[in-house]
């Protein structure tokens, strides 16, 4: 479920709508919550404005749970840290 924003109208949809300029996504995380939003600011250069921190990151395996550490920070598969 995606919580969308289309310039002040506040909409749920069950699959990501088409991309808009402008246009704020948030999707529902487990907790039934809306994770932080996602600001589309350009659509047709959104791909080549992608910037990293060349971070590396290491998946692991325990009790059958994957998780990804970060910089000494644990998180589960859909990114949410593990204290």
């Amino acid at each position: 479920v995606f919580l969308v924003n289309r310039n002040g109208v506040l909409t749920m949809e069950n699959t990501l709508p088409a991309l808009e300029e402008g246009m704020i996504v948030r999707a529902a995380n487990a907790r039934g919550g809306f994770g932080k939003p996602a600001t589309i600011i350009d659509t047709e250069t959104g791909v080549e404005n992608v910037q990293s921190d060349d971070v590396q990151c290491t998946k692991i395996i325990e009790k059958g749970v994957l998780y990804i550490i970060k910089n000494g920070a644990k998180y589960n598969a859909q990114g949410i840290r593990i204290q």
